[in-house]
């Protein structure tokens, strides 16, 4: 072959593979960029992403469960405080009585009179009494002294279980719902107290003078509790005296 042509196919390989390279690395060049294209496009979506997720996702931090341990009830005194119930009627019974009886004798003493002296006969009387009137109470939500008659009741009682001459003075006293033995004990008692010279009206009533009357030197205290009607605890304190 001649030198010329041989020179000319060497230009224009050259040429060609120049203008080839050039192509491919044109080509090289193009794809480079959309890769870094792609790996910014990409960064960005993940930065996007992990900001999405912040604002999205909460996580919640499960606590175990606590094993819940029921607190006991508080019985004191045969009763019930967190429930309000009576546990144990005879020693609720007795502790209203004692009560009663140790605030009497302290307002007799208050007032220069020798203290009255338990009678278990008027105790019996007493606790009779009560019962009576708080079923009384249940059923037409009254209580009273007198028959219809006239009659006192406790006289009529009295007469029945210690002699036919015995005359009685009588207090009652009623509340709803019990409290305690020894609250109980004091609320009512203080229905008679407080018609003393305390009262702001001059005036001192018949519950007052029973408990301070010179001639009384006896005591039977009775308490008793009843469900009336609406399903309420209703209960009456009875203090007898001869």
């Amino acid at each position: 072959m001649k030198k010329s042509k041989i020179y000319s196919l060497l230009v224009l390989s050259t040429f060609c593979l120049s203008f080839a390279g050039g192509k491919v690395e044109a080509n090289h060049v193009h794809h480079h960029k959309v890769a870094i294209k792609h790996v910014k496009k990409h960064k960005r979506v993940k930065k996007v992403h992990k900001n999405h997720n912040k604002h999205k996702i909460v996580k919640i931090k499960i606590m175990p469960k606590k094993h819940y341990t029921p607190k006991p009830d508080k019985i004191a005194d045969g009763f019930n405080y967190t429930k309000g119930k009576i546990t144990d009627s005879n020693v609720y019974h007795n502790l209203v009585i004692k009560q009663s009886l140790a605030m009497t004798n302290d307002l007799r003493l208050k007032n220069n009179l020798n203290p009255l002296t338990e009678n278990p006969t008027l105790d019996m009387i007493a606790d009779m009494r009560a019962k009576q009137e708080a079923e009384r109470f249940a059923a037409t939500n009254d209580f009273t002294h007198y028959n219809e008659n006239g009659e006192a009741y406790v006289d009529i009682l009295a007469h029945q279980y210690i002699g036919s001459d015995t005359m009685c003075g009588e207090n009652l006293a009623a509340q709803y719902d019990p409290t305690g033995a020894i609250s109980d004990g004091k609320i009512l008692t203080n229905e008679f107290i407080d018609e003393g010279p305390e009262n702001g009206d001059g005036q001192e009533h018949g519950h007052y003078m029973n408990m301070v009357h010179a001639r009384y030197s006896e005591i039977g205290t009775g308490f008793a509790i009843v469900t009336d009607k609406n399903g309420n605890n209703f209960e009456i304190l009875a203090q007898d005296f001869i």
